[in-house]
């Protein structure tokens, strides 16, 4: 199907395919709201997270506390990155609505932009066609190793004991692997293929209200 048998069969009416087009665009900016309120909440705890593993490391305090804040850090890291990677998908999602709606409403303004080639790199106060989601996800992603170097650290400076000493560090690794799995493969895109593409069969309640009576105040003269 291409996209004018798209259009045809889903939007033909010219009014909905008007309002479809202002919902995309509202979705579109909702979504990328959404992706930085969850930028501002993970950046939070994540230096606040830094904060405490540089106070632990420095102190006099047990390095298990140390290993603990960092695998802190390295699960919210991790959490951050994913769901950067989410948001980064709804966005591009509703964009690509928004390219196929357009043209016969507004013509092709959204997907009509400057070449990238004409601005350069080397220009350093000039503009650049730099990703400002992909930067965020890259940042997320070098986060996430520098907390993986933090665990290694904190970890091999524990003292496991007689009998642990080589148990001890493939459990911690088992433990985040764990973690990373869930996030990324349990939560992956074959989930929310099943979960949108299924059909589903929904239950719902409605509340019934009644007036009984009314009663009207008459005027304080």
């Amino acid at each position: 199907m291409d996209r004018d048998q798209y259009l045809e069969e889903e939007y033909g009416d010219p009014e909905k395919r008007r309002k479809a087009l202002e919902k995309a665009w509202g979705l579109r900016d909702f979504e990328i709201d959404l992706y930085w309120r969850r930028a501002s909440y993970f950046w939070t705890i994540i230096a606040a997270i830094f904060a405490g593993y540089f106070l632990s490391a420095s102190s006099n305090r047990e390095v298990l506390e140390t290993f603990t804040v960092a695998c802190l850090g390295f699960i919210f890291s991790l959490a951050w990155y994913c769901a950067n990677r989410a948001g980064s998908y709804w966005q591009r999602n509703w964009e690509a609505h928004v390219d196929i709606l357009e043209d016969d409403i507004v013509g092709p303004l959204y997907k009509t932009v400057r070449k990238p080639t004409e601005f350069r790199l080397i220009n350093l106060t000039g503009p650049y066609a730099f990703s400002v989601t992909q930067i965020n996800v890259s940042l997320s992603l070098t986060v996430t190793a520098i907390w993986c170097v933090f665990v290694y650290r904190s970890a091999s400076a524990i003292d496991w004991g007689r009998g642990a000493e080589s148990f001890a560090p493939w459990f911690v690794a088992g433990v985040l692997l764990a973690a990373t799995i869930w996030m990324i493969f349990v939560n992956g895109p074959w989930k929310v293929r099943a979960k949108h593409n299924a059909d589903q069969d929904l239950e719902f309640s409605r509340r019934r209200t009644e007036v009984t009576d009314l009663i009207y105040n008459p005027k304080n003269d």
